[in-house]
C-alpha cells in the first residue's frame, strides 16, 4: 500500500491541469478504503484535504464553482 505525500498529489494535479480544465478536477481516493488499516485510510485522507489546501492557495488554480 502507497502512503502519497501532499506534494506528490499536488504534483498529480498539476500534470492533469496541463489537459484538463481546474472544474473538472476532483480530489478523490481511487477506490474503496474499506481494506486499509484505519490509520492509513485517514492518512490518505489528511493528505488529500492538506492537498486540496495547497491548491485553493495558488492562484494559478481557479477551484470549483462552489468550492469554499
Amino acid at each position: 500500500m502507497v502512503m502519497e505525500t501532499p506534494e506528490q498529489i499536488v504534483a498529480g494535479v498539476r500534470k492533469a491541469l496541463e489537459f484538463v480544465e481546474p472544474a473538472r478536477i476532483h480530489l478523490t481516493t481511487d477506490c474503496g478504503m474499506f481494506s486499509f488499516p484505519r490509520a492509513m485510510a485517514r492518512g490518505k485522507l489528511a493528505a488529500m484535504t492538506r492537498a486540496a489546501e495547497m491548491l485553493r492557495r495558488d492562484p494559478g488554480v481557479t477551484p470549483t464553482e462552489g468550492a469554499p
